[in-house]
């Protein structure tokens, strides 16, 4: 009786909620272009109830979390979520908790790119955010899953679709010129899971958009990647790593809706152990890891310490122990007939196969159905692929179906299971990714590769990195300057730099002698990417290198060296900046101003590149990583000697 009286009063208030949107926000903009409908006031009441239906499932879709902890039932996102941090890549923008005031932090942005790796929260912030911009109202929430876009949906298209009831269509030019008025939020979701082949063209419409709807605002979720350099009038922000007492809060909260409070005080203990927990601590920053943390542990009570044996952990709860609800040692018979092993091998390529694809949702029962079949055939197994996707979304639970759509559960457990391919059928695989400079690409892939078989991991990408990184410092006339590593500068466009260089007191005529000219080879590097809003340039670099290198850092690499440039460190001579401009204006036309240290437009030019170099310190606040020349020689020593023995042991 109670729980009706509390749904109705939650109903009621969601009621008042919508309606506040549409009455404020959604009706008046109607009313300012009725003359576009063919009969004025029906078409208008008509509109109005399509987008409260929209708002009303939405904001049913966005409170609930489906996972595979707790077995895909819905739980309320506010019983799970725990509040997470946005924080600026520039200085001076202050920390932003996801929790309230939504709408100031999004009005006083505008556009916003959260980014961060697997696992972090991402999809969770924009649906809790979402939430409570709708329940602050003072703006009208639009969400967007970016991987739903193709060639044939374009943005508007894809919006259309979401606004439209079962047995109306809505007009694509009215909805456009009611979002080009203004007041709109866009949650764009998951641009990196756009599919890969499309990426470009998609970026390009979502761009378009993006111009035409100014008067709105919009935020990007993503795993970094290059492209976003593209979106060049966005701040930057990335998830803050969950703190200990949040990651135990989280625990307890899945705990006590999963029905197992009996597992926290062990977990917890044995998280606390001195021994586990420097190992630990990368799973207990990332919120994602701390849920399957608490699942595997669950399952069986044991602490894995390496990436790859945390998710074979998981998978093997998930393929033995699905159901621990019906208490005892319960496992739901598989359909397939496999074993936990063959079926695992068929989940290797299957990953593999969907990965390169950079799809992670299948929209037909047919395409993902073909998709098992291509695996089996590779990998010499028979099996009905019908029988395995049932198993997939029901026994060993890998994947979610929704109406005719099947996703992974999460594309971290996809890239699990690249690992996988990549350590146990196809180890030369992992010089192409090198040699095709996709580190980015498979940045999470690598990093659970390491631990899982660390000579071809040397071997096949250390040593390549070692290689390269030798040749290109052999080439420096000044020995001295061999510390530095392989570095791609980019001349790009970014906002509110303006912000880094008044807070280095940089003089007024200098500072516009740097923008206007950065205007001017602005077009001409980055053509219609440039906004002219936005004509602020800095030095910026994205290489495969560099991602290699982070990765082999967080391992603790010891001839990898990491530097914080911080703006209060770096200092500027006037008439180096003017000199720097002189000789940048004199590169030839076609030049895309993207050089690497060792270009020999920088010989005898030490000075010049420092500059420049600073530039890009204070524009990006990015770490640094370098290298000691004479540690890289020893490396390359060892591994070479290495070679040899192993050539030696070779039957």
């Amino acid at each position: 009786m109670l729980e009706d009286v509390v749904s109705k009063m939650i109903e009621s208030e969601t009621d008042y909620i919508i309606r506040n949107a549409i009455d404020f926000y959604v009706k008046p903009k109607l009313n300012s272009i009725k003359s576009k409908f063919t009969n004025d006031a029906s078409e208008v009441v008509h509109f109005s109830i399509q987008f409260e239906d929209y708002l009303n499932r939405m904001y049913k879709k966005s409170g609930n979390l489906t996972t595979i902890i707790l077995h895909r039932i819905p739980a309320s996102i506010e019983k799970l979520y725990v509040p997470l941090t946005l924080q600026s890549e520039q200085q001076s923008i202050n920390d932003f908790v996801v929790n309230k005031d939504i709408s100031n932090f999004i009005s006083t942005y505008n556009r916003i790119i959260i980014t961060d790796s697997a696992g972090m929260g991402k999809s969770t912030i924009m649906k809790w955010m979402f939430q409570k911009s709708l329940e602050e109202g003072k703006t009208v929430p639009i969400f967007i899953e970016l991987r739903k876009l193709t060639k044939d949906t374009q943005i508007i298209g894809l919006i259309c679709r979401e606004l439209n009831c079962i047995n109306k269509e809505i007009d694509e030019d009215i909805v456009m010129q009611m979002i080009s008025t203004g007041d709109f939020t866009f949650f764009f979701d998951g641009y990196d899971e756009i599919i890969l082949e499309e990426k470009n063209n998609i970026i390009l419409s979502l761009q378009e958009f993006i111009d035409k709807a100014y008067k709105n605002n919009f935020i990007i979720t993503s795993r970094p990647e290059p492209s976003l350099a593209s979106f060049a009038s966005f701040y930057n922000f990335k998830v803050q790593p969950l703190e200990l007492r949040q990651a135990f809060e989280l625990i307890k909260k899945y705990a006590k809706l999963d029905g197992r409070s009996s597992v926290i005080d062990n977990l917890i203990a044995d998280i606390n152990d001195q021994k586990n927990f420097s190992n630990l601590e990368p799973f207990l920053t990332n919120p994602l890891m701390v849920c399957l943390l608490y699942k595997g542990y669950d399952y069986k009570p044991q602490v894995p310490l390496k990436k790859h044996l945390f998710y074979r952990q998981v998978y093997d709860a998930l393929f033995e122990m699905h159901d621990l609800s019906k208490g005892g040692a319960f496992s739901r018979i598989k359909e397939c007939g496999l074993d936990i092993d063959s079926f695992h091998t068929i989940m290797r390529t299957l990953a593999f196969l969907s990965f390169i694809q950079n799809k992670v949702e299948y929209t037909s029962k047919d395409e993902i159905v073909q998709l098992i079949k291509n695996a089996c055939k590779i990998v010499k197994i028979e099996v009905e692929p019908s029988l395995l996707l049932n198993d997939l979304v029901t026994t060993v639970p890998l994947f979610y179906e929704e109406g005719y759509t099947y996703r992974w559960a999460h594309k971290s457990l996809q890239e699990y299971f690249v690992a996988c391919y990549f350590h146990m059928d196809a180890t030369e695989k992992l010089a192409d990714i090198y040699e095709k400079q996709l580190i980015w690409r498979y940045y999470n892939v690598l990093d659970i590769c390491y631990d899982m078989k660390y000579k071809s991991f040397r071997n096949y990408l250390i040593s390549k990195l070692l290689n390269d990184l030798k040749k290109n410092l052999e080439n420096l006339d000044n020995k001295e300057y061999q510390i530095d590593f392989y570095i791609e500068l980019y001349v790009a466009s970014f906002p509110n730099v303006e912000e880094n260089f008044t807070n280095l007191e940089v003089k007024e005529d200098r500072r516009k002698q740097m923008l206007d000219f950065a205007h001017k080879i602005g077009k001409k590097s980055w053509g219609s990417n440039i906004r002219s809003a936005h004509p602020i340039q800095y030095l910026w670099f994205y290489s495969s290198e560099y991602h290699l290198m982070d990765i082999l850092y967080s391992k603790g690499e010891k001839f990898i060296k990491k530097h914080e440039p911080k703006i209060e460190d770096i200092r500027f001579d006037y008439a180096l900046i003017d000199k720097l401009l002189g000789f940048l204006k004199s590169i030839d036309e076609n030049f895309m101003i993207r050089v690497h240290i060792d270009d020999p437009i920088w010989k005898n030019k030490q000075e010049l590149f420092d500059i420049a170099f600073s530039l890009f310190c204070i524009s990006n606040m990015h770490p640094v990583y370098y290298v000691d020349f004479e540690e890289l020689l020893v490396q390359i020593n060892q591994i070479e000697q290495d070679k040899q023995i192993d050539e030696l042991l070779n039957l």
